[in-house]
């Protein structure tokens, strides 16, 4: 896990937690979410846009949180995700990628930490699932720092949630 010396210059957004349960194998091996285990939830919670400059040059760094709420210890890997550029009324995906979750196992009631480092500031950013112990938990979340961004985001991948990036 790379840990970032963060400037003063940061953008916060803070969202509701919305809360995932555990998914089960199906019969064919595919993934599918489960919805009868109350117990075992994931919740999201701060999702946070940090713009760091070094010299001329700018980069930014998303990190989120990820609370198990469930009465299981939770072994979670990843956090995939997509990049998309707005082209008038579409998103058009330009990157996609896979965040570590630190620690990898999280005891109930506790939180697990993942980020990313972008060259340039993602317009649209969609939290496609958390994977870990060969099952994927779907999320679906998008986030966007304009209006356009996140009702482009919610037609086209009819997302769970859509919430904007901070602006100062």
């Amino acid at each position: 896990m790379k840990y970032w010396q963060l400037s003063a210059l940061a953008l916060w957004v803070s969202i509701s937690p919305v809360a995932f349960g555990e998914p089960t194998l199906g019969p064919t091996g595919e993934t599918r979410p489960e919805t009868s285990n109350p117990s075992s939830k994931l919740e999201i919670g701060d999702m946070i846009l940090i713009r760091e400059q070094a010299g001329l040059e700018n980069r930014f760094v998303i990190k989120g949180t990820v609370t198990n709420q469930g009465d299981q210890p939770m072994r979670l890997g990843t956090v995939s995700f997509r990049e998309y550029r707005q082209e008038g009324e579409e998103l058009v995906e330009v990157n996609q990628g896979e965040m570590t979750v630190a620690p990898e196992e999280i005891s109930p009631g506790l939180t697990g930490n993942f980020g990313q480092v972008f060259t340039q500031e993602p317009q649209v950013l969609l939290i496609v699932e958390f994977t870990g112990d060969n099952r994927a938990i779907p999320v679906n979340q998008c986030y966007s720092g304009t209006l356009l961004g996140r009702e482009t985001c919610r037609r086209q991948f009819d997302t769970r949630s859509t919430f904007p990036f901070a602006r100062p």
